[in-house]
C-alpha cells in the first residue's frame, strides 16, 4: 500500500519511529520502506528526536573547591553519569570539540 503523502503523524508517533529506527539495525532506506515513509521524512524525525533529547541548560551547584589532583583543571559530571576531567590549560576550543565528540556530533 502506498503511503498517503498528506497524512500527518503525531509528534509522539514520529519520535517513536525515530527511536525504533535507531534500535532496528536496518539501513535508513530499509527502515523507511518498511514504515511507509521516505528517508527524508525519517531523517526529519531523527533530527527532531535528537533535538528533544539534547538537554538544555541545567542549574548546577558550585561547592567549596575540591582538592584537585596534581595537574587537574576541570571535572564535569554529566546528567547521564559520565565524567569528563581535563587538565589545566585545556582551552575552550578543545572543550567544545570534546563535548561534540561526547554528544556524537560531527
Amino acid at each position: 500500500m502506498k503511503p498517503r503523502s498528506w497524512a500527518r503523524r503525531s509528534r509522539e508517533s514520529a519520535l517513536e519511529l525515530a527511536r525504533s529506527f535507531e534500535a532496528s539495525g536496518l539501513s535508513r532506506g530499509e527502515f523507511a520502506g518498511r514504515a511507509g515513509i521516505s528517508t527524508r521524512t525519517l531523517d526529519h524525525y531523527r533530527r527532531r528526536a535528537r533535538a528533544q533529547a539534547r538537554p538544555g541548560l541545567v542549574e548546577v551547584e558550585v561547592t567549596a573547591p575540591m582538592a584537585w589532583g596534581r595537574g587537574s583543571g576541570l571535572a564535569l559530571v554529566l546528567a547521564n553519569g559520565r565524567r569528563i576531567e581535563v587538565g589545566a590549560g585545556f582551552g575552550a576550543e578543545d572543550l567544545a570539540r570534546l563535548l561534540a565528540v561526547a554528544e556524537g556530533r560531527p
